[in-house]
Order: C-alpha cells, then sequence, then structure tokens
C-alpha cells in the first residue's frame, strides 16, 4: 500500500519532506512549506477530515480558513467590546459624534459622483 501511494503521489509518506504531516491530497511538493505537528482531538480530527472530505480540500488548507475565520471573529469580537465601552463613556462618546460629523463634510466636497 504505501509503495503505491508513493507512486501515485498522492499523499506524502517522506518523514522528512513533510514533518510527520500526512494529509490526503498533500503531495511531496506541497510538504515543503514549513509544518509543525499539532495534536488534536480524535472528535476534532474527524471533523476535520469529514469536512475535506465534503469540500474535496485538504485537511490543512480546512485547518488554515478555521484558524483565518476565527482570527476575524475574534477581531469583530475585540472591536465590538472596544466600541461598547465607548458608547458607555457619554464624554468620549460626545467626542466621537462631533468627529464623525467633520468627517461626514467631507462628502460634499463637490468632487464628482459625490451627491451628498
Amino acid at each position: 500500500m504505501i509503495a503505491e501511494l508513493r507512486r501515485k503521489r498522492s499523499i506524502c509518506v517522506d518523514r522528512s519532506a513533510c514533518e510527520n504531516v500526512y494529509f490526503k491530497g498533500y503531495t511531496p511538493e506541497k510538504c515543503r512549506m514549513a509544518s509543525d505537528t499539532v495534536r488534536i482531538k480524535p472528535e476534532t480530527h474527524a471533523k476535520l477530515k469529514a469536512i475535506s472530505e465534503a469540500t474535496g480540500r485538504s485537511m490543512p488548507e480546512v485547518l488554515d480558513q478555521a484558524v483565518e475565520v476565527l482570527r476575524r471573529q475574534r477581531l469583530l469580537d475585540a472591536t465590538n467590546e472596544a466600541f461598547a465601552a465607548l458608547k458607555s463613556d457619554p464624554k468620549a462618546w460626545k467626542a466621537e459624534q462631533a468627529e464623525r460629523a467633520a468627517w461626514e463634510a467631507t462628502l460634499s466636497d463637490g468632487l464628482e459622483g459625490g451627491d451628498k
């Protein structure tokens, strides 16, 4: 079986090239990127594999996307918290409103396409 996989090059079986990364569709060329081993729960691995199979994307690609989605969500959560803190301070919120009003004036600066 291993010999067949090596011939097809459909899975990386070269430990030195892949640094112990064995994912469906991971060719040796793709394995040249830096990688680390991350331990995950068997249930998480099963979910990752199912998503990979359903989407036709490699498990590392699915994992990359999941991490990016989480990174963006955390950024939005932090932004929302900061905005809520700003709104809870009446003096700071009034200053924010004044700054917005000043910037709104730039919308009607007479440039082409500016309807306001």
